[in-house]
């Protein structure tokens, strides 16, 4: 198998896991990470052992969103890139014939959380929190979350998220249909499950999430009009501003609003 240095993959029977490693300060997906994990989700797609896949993280953190040391400073180009990079992992999920289930400990925001609203399943821990705090940086949700949450959560839940910053516990999470399940042993919940998911009909699963995913891929439009509106932001003061205070732990100041062609 492919060596590894942010994940660790296991395959007990049937079940494949990916458990992002615990990195010094907080998981982010990077530009190393989102290649790891991409190479990790098509190993065990295309394993025809592999009949469910587990997404979790080691330690007290899931995904804390993109790292800002390696996006700030970006050209419209370069952040559509690096949008495009994060679609195709996602793409890799949402395409892919076998059962994903997402097991969240710690915090889950901006991209972290875009990622696990393309799994089929999602299993809090108690200690989760749940956000998407583009809008504190002066910068928008660019990858589906303004798309996928208002069919998820509905517009008034999808609208409180993604125009306030706020940040959910499971709970709330569970309530507005966020995640599906709040465990103290969730991992455990989620193998259960996968085995579960393991024993039915490998073909007849396929079929159904794709029928499932079938508005993801008539909405793709959309999504790309996400991330195109995120590049264009990095050509804007306010997007600076925004991911330099929070690196220099300030709060930011933006300037009076200016329009961005969707």
């Amino acid at each position: 198998m492919e060596a590894f240095e942010k994940l660790v993959i296991e395959r007990d029977r049937h079940v494949g896991t990916v458990s992002i490693r615990k990195s010094a300060d907080t998981n982010v997906l990077d530009s190393s990470l989102t290649e790891e994990l991409s190479s990790a989700f098509l190993i065990l797609n295309q394993d025809p052992a592999v009949r469910a896949v587990i997404l979790t993280a080691e330690g007290d953190s899931f995904l804390a969103g993109a790292d800002l040391k390696e996006i700030t400073g970006l050209s419209v180009s370069q952040a559509y890139g690096f949008a495009e990079k994060a679609k195709a992992l996602q793409d890799l999920i949402i395409h892919s014939g076998k059962p994903y289930i997402a097991v969240v400990n710690g915090h889950c925001l901006g991209s972290g959380l875009e990622l696990i609203l393309t799994c089929d399943f999602r299993i809090s821990g108690p200690d989760a929190l749940y956000g998407m705090p583009e809008i504190n940086l002066g910068l928008i949700p660019g990858g589906g979350a303004i798309t996928r949450l208002q069919t998820m959560v509905g517009r008034t839940h999808a609208a409180d998220l993604i125009f306030t910053g706020k940040l959910v516990r499971p709970e709330e999470a569970r309530f507005i249909g966020l995640i599906g399940k709040v465990s103290d042993r969730p991992l455990e919940d989620a193998r259960f499950l996968a085995e579960t998911l393991a024993g039915k009909s490998t073909l007849a699963l396929a079929v159904a999430k794709q029928l499932f995913n079938r508005k993801d891929t008539e909405d793709s439009s959309l999504i790309n009009q996400e991330m195109r509106a995120l590049s264009m932001m990095f050509d804007y003061p306010d997007s600076m501003e925004g991911m330099g205070a929070f690196l220099e732990q300030r709060p930011p100041v933006f300037k009076a609003r200016r329009e961005i062609s969707t």
